[in-house]
């Protein structure tokens, strides 16, 4: 049974009416940390802010949640540690650079976060030692549905070996289009879809995305979007980083359920959290992707 269907079930059974106390609003703030790491990447980057308590009759003051903290990062054998500075003030991102910190797959890194006036955060990661690859790719050809209305589209359809055991695979696809506005200016948006679920073999895992229509720059009118670049991200990851992607979804599809996400407030704090940082809440963990690129334009400026 989809995700989706589960949640419409859940929405249509007999609601038994409560007075639920959130205690966590009413506990101290915590600190919240955000933090993944990518070997492919040139640097590391860590996100730091804090809980904040409800209040349905005030707008949240994004002022509120910056945190002054210490951030360090350390190698498995602990023999060395990187100290992180604040590279974003507004949504409060600490980073290095790899010259200061080697992120090697198969190795074992340690976060410490610090702030006045809030408990030590402290988490681990370790990164998959390999990375899944795609092993055959192509392009389907298919109709896509337009509001009833059919196109010609396609899907795309991938596998990988089933040998890679260290890690949990998802699929991330990223759409990126564009277009002109009145005075010219090139606008850019991105787009991403998260795929958990696939059909296997007994040697592979096999991923077939939903229907997709690429718009080309020279088919549509000027001023409309027009597909820029469309790839698939298959990316392994380790355990914290796979449960966080399972609990993400599962908010986004209560939120796609119920009416477009306009009661989606009513939930938080009653949906499942998932987080793996000791002292405080939030996300640590590592990933490697293998990527396939499947349309890739160049405007005409």
């Amino acid at each position: 049974m989809s995700l989706a269907a589960i949640i419409s079930l859940f929405l249509q059974s007999c609601i038994k009416e409560t007075d639920v106390e959130l205690t966590t609003l009413l506990q101290e703030p915590k600190l919240v940390v955000y933090g993944v790491l990518d070997p492919s990447s040139d640097s590391v980057k860590v996100m730091v802010t804090k809980t904040f308590p409800v209040n349905p009759h005030q707008g949240i003051d994004l002022s509120d949640l910056k945190v002054d903290a210490t951030v360090f990062l350390t190698n498995s054998e602990k023999t060395s540690t990187a100290e992180m500075i604040l590279l974003h003030r507004d949504g409060n991102v600490y980073g290095c650079s790899q010259s200061q910190m080697d992120i090697i797959p198969g190795e074992t890194y340690y976060l410490s976060v610090n702030a006045e006036g809030f408990e030590e955060v402290t988490a681990e990661t370790t990164i998959p030692g390999v990375a899944a690859e795609w092993k055959e790719t192509m392009l389907i050809e298919t109709k896509v549905d337009m509001d009833g209305y059919y196109i010609d589209g396609h899907s795309f359809y991938g596998s990988w070996s089933k040998k890679i055991n260290e890690s949990r695979q998802f699929v991330s696809e990223i759409s990126l289009i564009g277009r002109y506005d009145e005075s010219g200016y090139y606008i850019t948006r991105s787009y991403h879809k998260l795929y958990t679920e696939f059909e296997s073999t007994p040697t592979d895992f096999i991923f077939e995305s939903w229907p997709f229509h690429i718009y080309e720059q020279e088919d549509v009118e000027y001023g409309s979007w027009f597909q820029v670049e469309r790839y698939m991200l298959l990316v392994s990851a380790d355990q914290h980083l796979y449960d966080y992607i399972l609990y993400f979804m599962l908010i986004e599809g209560i939120n796609n359920v119920m009416d477009g996400g306009s009661f989606l407030d009513l939930f938080r704090g009653i949906t499942p959290e998932f987080s793996n940082i000791e002292g405080g809440l939030g996300i640590f963990g590592s990933y490697l992707t293998d990527t396939t690129i499947i349309y890739q334009q160049t405007t005409n400026d």
